[in-house]
């Protein structure tokens, strides 16, 4: 829990220095589009990462790797092939929750930005 907040709160001044940089001042409109932007990196990466690790490409990868030849064949097939979900081992409840935490900050500003 503690991680997730030291996320959330890295990533919110990051969104403020973001919109600083980009829009040179700091409106509630510039701060949500900074804050969507920076919310779906971390959904998309720690979603993409989820599908990777629960083995959905690993037959793919498989059948690349049996079908495409690399220079070292011999000690290729020497060496045993690992799956693709077995080479990612992340930790992706931080950064995922962090991604929410920060979602649930963007819908209460726009709803605050439409009223």
């Amino acid at each position: 829990m503690k991680k997730t907040m030291i996320w959330t709160m890295v990533m919110f001044l990051l969104s403020l220095l973001l919109s600083l940089v980009f829009y040179h001042e700091i409106t509630l409109r510039s701060f949500l589009d900074m804050i969507f932007y920076i919310t779906g990196c971390l959904l998309t990466f720690s979603l993409f990462t989820l599908v990777l690790q629960k083995g959905f490409f690993d037959v793919i990868h498989y059948s690349f790797r049996k079908v495409l030849p690399s220079k070292s064949t011999e000690r290729e097939e020497e060496r045993e092939m690992r799956r693709l979900s077995d080479l990612i081992t992340l930790n992706l409840s931080v950064p995922f929750s962090a991604g929410f935490i920060l979602l649930l900050i963007l819908i209460i500003g726009l709803y605050v930005y439409y009223l």
